[in-house]
């Protein structure tokens, strides 16, 4: 016997006459009744998917999922675009993660098989044209998505009609080491931010991983750090740098980097010199 399940899977069915006829969907449907629905466009709700692994938003929560691609698409110079979702019970939860520009939060609730993002909203963070073009995209896009599947290890977020699709990828690879400041320490109230990023890329918010890091007092010595990123976010012809800068009251006091680091596994030691006055 057949269980019913709630999932988010998707199986593509023909749409047209000539493979499958009036008559013969009708049948499909009741053979299928009870563990399936069969809903406009030839999308079918199923427990298992032919593409991925069924997926429910318990199981994908408490992971960082990295935006990899837009309907089809790799996604360029975007920016690391993050994807966190935080369940409350099994029908409903909430979601936030880093724009193109801005940080974005929502609601997302599971009814009839489908997910629905409700309550969206983000902060007000000024970024260039492009990137908030980018960000009204995406929010835009990540609004209409209803179905979420696992297809090879990617999250995907996609609608019924198959007009957008969004694909995640896990942080499953990290960069490790030590920050050690020219003074040999840190002030209290210091901000260390460490970025993974192309080493000519023009855009200061495209980075492909990032840590923060808030000392609450005052450190002598190194500081430890974990940068995780997404593999599929490295290209092959380019080469990445890890960067590290240090405000504190409101002024940049250190900055550094160190070259071609990506893959390197080992802990690396970043050293930042003191930022002339």
């Amino acid at each position: 016997m057949l269980a019913a399940l709630t999932v988010f899977c998707v199986i593509n069915l023909p749409t047209t006459s000539e493979w499958l006829s009036e008559s013969e969907r009708r049948n499909m449907k009741k053979i299928l009744m009870g563990t399936a629905a069969i809903v406009a466009g030839g999308v079918l709700l199923s427990g298992c998917s032919m593409n991925g692994k069924m997926v429910k938003p318990e199981t994908v929560s408490q992971k960082t999922w990295v935006l990899t691609s837009m309907n089809g698409m790799p996604v360029t110079e975007s920016g690391r675009v993050t994807l966190n979702m935080k369940p409350l019970s099994t029908y409903e939860g909430s979601i936030a993660g880093q724009g193109p520009c801005n940080r974005y939060f929502g609601k997302y609730r599971v009814e009839n098989d489908e997910l629905l993002f409700t309550s969206m909203g983000s902060t007000m963070m000024a970024c260039s044209i492009a990137a908030m073009q980018q960000e009204k995209t995406f929010i835009s896009g990540l609004k209409k998505t209803n179905h979420m599947v696992m297809k090879d290890g990617v999250l995907v977020l996609k609608n019924r009609e198959g007009s957008v699709s969004y694909g995640f990828s896990r942080e499953s690879a990290r960069i490790t080491g030590r920050i050690e400041s020219s003074s040999g320490g840190f002030p209290a109230g210091s901000k260390i931010s460490v970025l993974i990023q192309e080493a000519k890329t023009k855009n200061p918010r495209a980075a492909i991983g990032d840590e923060t890091i808030v000392l609450k007092d005052a450190v002598l010595g190194s500081i430890p750090f974990t940068v995780n990123y997404a593999p599929e976010l490295v290209k092959k012809d380019r080469t990445y740098n890890v960067n590290v800068s240090v405000m504190n009251k409101g002024k940049l006091i250190y900055t550094g980097k160190m070259n071609n680091v990506v893959n390197v596994n080992h802990p690396i030691n970043l050293k930042a010199s003191e930022v002339k006055s």
